[in-house]
């Protein structure tokens, strides 16, 4: 049976049946609902604008999360062939994508909507943080539009995208990461694996957590919406395995079995994906991507001031 709420990645429709895990917050469950068409799950029910606002307050949200955010490696075709090129980093956290955009030779602005947050990435990074209206007041535009684990936030993430359209040069590109939660891995299998553990021992399989992810994608899905969705062009799309939460960079040397265990899994899990990239299989659970608006009468910006 499906819902009357459609799918936020590609408006199909979703099923009534919810997954075993989501989220207990503020008194309510926010469950996932696969949907029919893209095979994406979406959180039911969508947080409100004043949940999401309270949410992503910054002593909520990046002072407890962004240090776990994962590092970017760019693509060697993004960087800049000459000076002057220029960056918007959409949703820029603590400022530390910003810190490397200018490094490397762009002029970089970032966006949050959070005024905390804005100021904190502007200190942080030497660059102008500016909310979205002001950029788009100003008429700026860019060579290069980053969203960094930002389009599983949104409540409406081709409306953003169409927004930032209009903020690209002629031949700009966006480039985009986030993670991969449906995709094929090692680290994904355990988790369902602990989850129905702990359903079928009565225990709860809720986070304690707000619903920060509204969209959960696999790599097919993922292609799906930037190609049949949004209408681009992937010059680039690829799959990488982190093994997180199994690993993470800060982890204490002394651990107990159970955080012993998952590292393992989480080693095992990087060594899988990587093999199986020889063989054309795209396990993982990040995905890197560089997209290009397709103009209108089908005409897609081929120059690029990138080299």
């Amino acid at each position: 049976m499906e819902t009357g709420h459609g799918c936020i990645l590609c408006g199909g429709p979703l099923a009534r049946t919810s997954s075993a895990d989501g989220y207990h917050w503020e008194g309510r469950v926010f469950a996932y609902r696969r949907c029919r068409r893209c095979l994406s799950r979406i959180i039911e029910p969508g947080p409100s604008l004043r949940d999401l606002a309270r949410m992503y307050r910054h002593d909520d949200y990046h002072e407890a999360y962004y240090e776990e955010s994962a590092q970017t490696e760019w693509p060697p075709s993004l960087r800049p062939a000459r000076k002057g090129l220029r960056l918007l980093d959409f949703g820029c956290g603590n400022g530390a994508f910003l810190i490397e955009a200018a490094r490397i030779g762009f002029e970089a602005v970032g966006v949050e909507p959070d005024p905390d947050t804005r100021a904190v990435a502007q200190q942080n990074s030497g660059c102008p943080v500016l909310s979205i209206e002001e950029v788009i007041s100003s008429e700026q535009h860019f060579d290069v539009i980053h969203l960094g684990d930002v389009l599983e936030h949104l409540p409406n993430p081709a409306g953003t995208l169409r927004q930032l359209e209009t903020l690209l040069n002629r031949d700009g590109v966006f480039f985009i990461e986030g993670p991969l939660e449906e995709n094929a891995s090692l680290v994904r299998l355990s988790n369902k694996l602990f989850t129905r553990l702990k359903w079928a021992a009565g225990q709860s399989s809720l986070a304690e957590l707000p619903p920060l992810h509204l969209s959960r994608t696999s790599a097919t899905s993922q292609r799906r919406f930037f190609e049949q969705a949004m209408h681009y062009e992937l010059r680039l799309f690829e799959v990488s395995e982190t093994g997180w939460p199994y690993l993470l960079p800060d982890s204490p040397a002394a651990v107990d079995g159970m955080t012993r265990a998952r590292r393992m899994i989480g080693y095992a899990a990087v060594s899988l994906a990587r093999i199986g990239r020889r063989f054309g299989l795209r396990l993982g659970n990040r995905f890197v991507a560089i997209a290009t608006p397709v103009k209108q009468g089908g005409e897609v910006g081929v120059g690029s001031p990138l080299g």
